[in-house]
Formats: C-alpha cells, structure tokens, sequence
C-alpha cells in the first residue's frame, strides 16, 4: 500500500488515501483512464487526473501551484522514485493543501474566467 493525497474536487478537500495498484488509483479518482499532471516544481507531487474529467456533464476544477494549468476532475497526488515507481508524496498534507485551489471556469462574454469555489459556497451557505 502506497499513501497518496486525494484532491475531492466535488466536496474541495484534500486528504490522504492508501492506494494499491491501478484499481485502487481508478477508484479513488473515479475513473479508468488517467493521465498525469506533471509538476514543474520538484518540490510538488505529480497529480494523476481523469483523462476524460472536461466530458463530464459538470466539470469541476483545481490549480495546484506547481502545475502549469487548471485540473479537472479528481485528482490523486503522489512522488516519483529514481526507478519512475510512485511513492508517497514527500511534502507535508498541510504544504499540500495550501498549494490546491478549487475553481469554476466560466466563460464570461466569450472569455473563460477562474471563479474560487469553497464547500461552504457549494452547499449554499
């Protein structure tokens, strides 16, 4: 088992989750395809993300600074080894969560817009 940071992008939370294997990784992203964010900063896990998240009927977002663009969908965060094998993210859970975003994109007269989004805003309180 290999401990990883799930990024909820329908709930905007962050936590940690034991994975083992592929299935594991479909699971908690909640999809069979993925792809992988890679970070430019090395201090900065990778992101395994739905490969078909913008098809969605709704299709939620997170930035992670670090990553060179808006994620869709859920996301699973982890470190690479020397060998290319993911491991457990090497920065903190709480660094981790102060680096993620929540966002809704909207196009605001033709012009895609980044809107914040918060549980408390998603609940409507």
């Amino acid at each position: 088992m290999t401990k990883a940071y799930k990024i909820d992008a329908r709930a905007c939370t962050v936590t940690e989750v034991e994975v083992d294997g592929i299935n594991d990784m479909h699971k908690e992203i909640g999809c069979t395809p993925f792809t992988i964010s890679n970070s430019v900063d090395r201090t900065v896990p990778d992101i395994f993300v739905d490969d078909e998240g913008l098809w969605t009927e709704e299709p939620l977002f997170f930035i992670c600074a670090g990553h060179m663009q808006p994620l869709c969908g859920n996301g699973l965060a982890m470190d690479v080894d020397e060998e290319g094998e993911s491991i457990k993210p090497r920065m903190s859970i709480e660094k981790f969560r102060e680096r993620v975003q929540f966002v809704s994109i909207i196009k605001v007269n033709g012009t895609p817009r980044i809107f914040p989004r918060t549980p408390e805003l998603e609940s409507g309180q």
